[in-house]
């Protein structure tokens, strides 16, 4: 039996455990997802509650958010974070790992490139991100593979710098992404 741990519901009871065969699936819909879900500050309610689950449930899954779900085809820079948050599930005795990417806009933001990271790491955990980064611009790109991984750091390491900047799954992309970013992300798509 199946059952979420979602939002009201997220927290582990004091008293009541559930039986071996209920499946605790805790959702991180409230998170930051431009920094660590194990390390960021504006995440440690979340990370005590993966960590009071695991204490009292054998069968912890996970269901994940990877994109904006209000502007999915603009940038979420959460490609660093996927590796350190998939190992922070399994370190924390996550058993089932549900990534819930874009499966309703066509053209998402590099959802293709997501996707690959996480079938990479899902699959091995040690897997280096800048790895699969490479190979999969180096194959889905082809020559403007180096444009796009510089748009790729251009966008995170904007965004990602600022420890109070947090990004959760409905926050605007004006709030993170400055007209000086578009301008240089333009001139970088230009000569891609």
């Amino acid at each position: 039996i199946e059952t979420l741990a979602y939002q009201y519901t997220r927290k582990p009871p004091k008293i009541t455990k559930p039986r071996p065969n209920v499946i605790i699936c805790l959702c991180s819909i409230e998170c930051c997802f431009i920094h660590p879900l194990g390390t960021d500050p504006f995440n440690r309610s979340f990370a005590e509650d993966i960590r009071g689950w695991n204490r009292i449930c054998d069968r912890l899954w996970i269901w994940d958010y990877v994109i904006n779900y209000a502007h999915s085809i603009c940038p979420f820079p959460n490609l660093r974070v996927l590796k350190p948050n998939i190992n922070f599930f399994i370190n924390n005795g996550v058993k089932g790992i549900y990534e819930e990417s874009c499966y309703f806009t066509k053209g998402s933001e590099l959802q293709e490139l997501r996707n690959y990271i996480m079938a990479k790491t899902l699959w091995d955990p040690t897997y280096d991100t800048e790895r699969a980064i490479a190979e999969f611009c180096a194959a889905y790109y082809g020559p403007a593979a180096p444009h796009v991984r510089r748009y790729i750091n251009l966008i995170h390491d904007a965004t990602q710098q600022n420890p109070k900047q947090h990004v959760m799954i409905y926050t605007h992309p004006r709030e993170y992404i400055t007209p000086k970013l578009i301008a240089s992300a333009q001139a970088i798509f230009d000569r891609a």
